[in-house]
């Protein structure tokens, strides 16, 4: 059996109901109980800081108690572990769902950003810019970038409540809870009055990277998330060049705002040349 399927059969050995007359099996199973679950907990509140902070201890243990019941760890690492998280999340009877799950998303995205692989900057080869066909040339992306797409304005909400814990020496989780839920059903309404419209939906597009050792996050464009997304989908693949990047891109994106910003923010690695066809 591989390891993937044993781990899955222990949880579910471990979570599942023990048969009666067994008191000493329902004890050892107890203990393994209370063991997954703190690890389990500890490991998630790292990785989901945000979603922990607004729920508090309480919620979201019962929410990784669920989860663990629900799903299957195949990870062998405690800091992967979580990446449908955000989805169970959405799927759970508690307030604010959609938009705890997606505030989820964020975290998870920040969190394997910082776990990914550092990867040298060759800021001399930008010199290629100016003097090769952009066929020719291909760009990296700094370790780690993500972009992450939300029906809410999940920056927003974040910076309003650190600022309301600022101004507050410290906000009851019933307070969060309203705020929350006024932050929900706020951009429900728009969302309900769009679709009324058919004007579509409002989304908010962030892009989620590490210039230095901690991630960061900001809101881009919804030409900025078509651009970065090609580069992300194309990171295996060396052939996609920058002259085919902006033939598929929108008209809306202009390399010649985002480049510097780019530079500047260390949203690049570099640039190399394409291999000849």
């Amino acid at each position: 059996m591989a390891l993937e399927h044993q781990q899955s059969s222990l949880l579910e050995a471990i979570f599942s109901q023990v048969r009666p007359g067994a008191p000493i099996t329902a004890q050892g199973l107890a203990i393994y109980q209370r063991s997954l679950l703190n690890n389990a907990c500890f490991a998630l509140k790292i990785t989901f800081a945000t979603v922990h902070s607004f729920v508090g201890e309480a919620v979201f243990q019962d929410l990784v108690k669920n989860y663990l019941q629900t799903g299957l760890k195949s990870e062998y690492d405690w800091g992967e572990f979580g990446l449908d998280f955000p989805h169970f999340i959405a799927g759970q009877a508690i307030n604010h769902a959609a938009l705890l799950a997606s505030l989820a998303e964020l975290d998870y995205a920040c969190h394997q950003c910082e776990r990914s692989e550092n990867v040298s900057r060759d800021l001399d080869s930008l010199n290629l810019l100016s003097g090769q066909d952009p066929y020719r040339l291909s760009l990296s992306l700094s370790a780690g970038t993500r972009v992450v797409t939300s029906d809410f304005p999940l920056d927003a909400i974040i910076n309003e409540m650190t600022q309301l814990s600022k101004e507050n020496t410290r906000l009851t989780f019933e307070e969060i809870d309203d705020y929350l839920g006024f932050c929900s059903q706020k951009y429900r309404e728009k969302t309900q009055d769009s679709k009324r419209e058919n004007t579509g939906d409002k989304v908010f597009y962030y892009l989620v990277w590490r210039p230095h050792f901690q991630a960061q996050y900001a809101s881009i464009t919804a030409a900025e998330y078509q651009w970065l997304q090609l580069w992300l989908s194309a990171k295996h693949d060396r052939g996609l060049s920058l002259g085919q990047a902006l033939d598929q891109v929108s008209e809306d994106f202009a390399i010649v705002d985002w480049l510097p910003k780019a530079i500047e923010q260390q949203q690049l690695n570099g640039v190399y040349l394409t291999p000849m066809a």
